[in-house]
């Protein structure tokens, strides 16, 4: 795909101001196959930051150079300024980009995209538009910007394991809703009794290799010392399994990269948006289109766990039910509850009790007081 420049603007760059800042700020809005890439500096006859040019690019690494080309010749026009690119988290398809921009020692801020959010006008989706906003939000909120740093060789491991897993298990789960499909012509059809044969041993050979991968992500943990001991705290939390603990690892860059615990409630998306409606008092759940919908599934599914074999989530859901709460809003605060003690079984360095929670705050108590 190649890049749509805009024609170099009339209003005058304040070199000065950029001298002082050295920066020029570009905005990216992510999505799955695009990136539209918009670079914006000051001006001296406006208060805002005017856009110098914009392009739409694949998102795979040609796209990521020509982004780079496009930044730089407006840094050059600049007093050779420095750049500072920003994205949103997108689910998992910024990672490579980010991963890129941090190879070729360039300067990267990965924000949240609820913070985004929260500025953005309701113009529709517009990936043009979108772009400028977030150029505009680096800008604006240059003095906290945060430089991605990449996540660890073990975090990258087993964020590639979870996707080849993830595959291997949809693949087997339409197989077998095939073998549903034809179990009943078996007998009768030698076509459908081939088929059906060779799809029980593609599931059998998908099983093995699903069972090896999850060998391979116990070896990554096993290799990672810090890893291992958060692995082995958040395995103490009735409801969570190995594919959900190794996805709260893998995309929190083992608690480094999201360490608090509403910012990855955003990025995986248990945290409901609502939308309203004039001075309706019913609101809509909305799971936003930028949240890693993997995560959150497995998330989803530990909290279903929960409710069955942990008491406190089971007495929580039981509290919800009994005040008529919805079955998806109650599993989703599931959902948020486990996240929020896994991050503080992390943070405190300890294993699950129950009543955790409590029985932390009263030991902070009694510590203060003696002190």
């Amino acid at each position: 795909m190649t890049a749509h420049h805009s024609r170099w603007l009339k209003h005058p760059i304040n070199k000065k101001w950029y001298k002082d800042m050295k920066k020029v700020f570009v905005g990216i809005d992510v999505s799955k196959k695009t990136l539209d890439a918009s670079v914006i500096a000051p001006s001296l006859t406006e208060d805002k930051p005017v856009i110098i040019s914009y392009g739409k690019f694949d998102n795979r690494p040609c796209g990521y150079r020509k982004i780079v080309s496009m930044a730089r010749k407006a840094a050059k026009a600049v007093d050779d300024a420095e750049i500072l690119f920003c994205c949103e988290t997108t689910g998992g398809y910024d990672h490579a980009l980010c991963d890129y921009m941090s190879d070729k020692h360039l300067d990267i801020w990965r924000e949240h995209a609820a913070r985004i959010a929260k500025t953005r006008p309701d113009h529709g989706k517009d990936d043009r538009k979108d772009s400028i906003l977030i150029a505009e939000y680096a800008w604006r909120n240059r003095d906290r910007a945060q430089v991605y740093v990449p996540s660890s060789r073990s975090v990258r491991d087993l964020r590639q394991l979870l996707l080849y897993r993830r595959q291997l298990v949809e693949m087997r789960k339409q197989l077998n809703v095939r073998m549903t499909d034809l179990k009943a012509t078996v007998q009768s059809d030698p076509t459908m009794s081939f088929i059906y044969s060779e799809s029980e041993k593609q599931v059998k050979r998908l099983t093995d290799c699903i069972e090896k991968c999850e060998s391979m992500i116990r070896e990554t943990i096993d290799s990672d010392n810090e890893m291992l001991k958060n692995f082995g705290h958040i395995m103490t939390v009735k409801g969570i399994g190995l594919v959900s603990a190794v996805a709260i690892i893998a995309y929190t860059g083992n608690f480094k990269t999201i360490g608090v615990y509403k910012s990855f409630a955003c990025y995986c998306g248990t945290v409901p948006f609502y939308e309203d409606s004039g001075t309706s008092i019913h609101k809509r759940e909305y799971i936003g289109h930028k949240s890693n919908r993997m995560v959150r599934s497995y998330l989803i599914q530990a909290a279903h766990i929960a409710t069955i074999y942990n008491e406190e989530m089971v007495a929580y859901k039981q509290r919800m039910q009994s005040k008529g709460k919805p079955a998806g809003i109650i599993v989703n605060n599931v959902a948020n509850k486990l996240l929020r003690l896994v991050f503080s079984l992390v943070a405190n360095d300890c294993d699950y009790e129950r009543e955790h929670e409590f029985k932390r705050e009263e030991r902070l108590k009694k510590k203060t007081m003696s002190a």
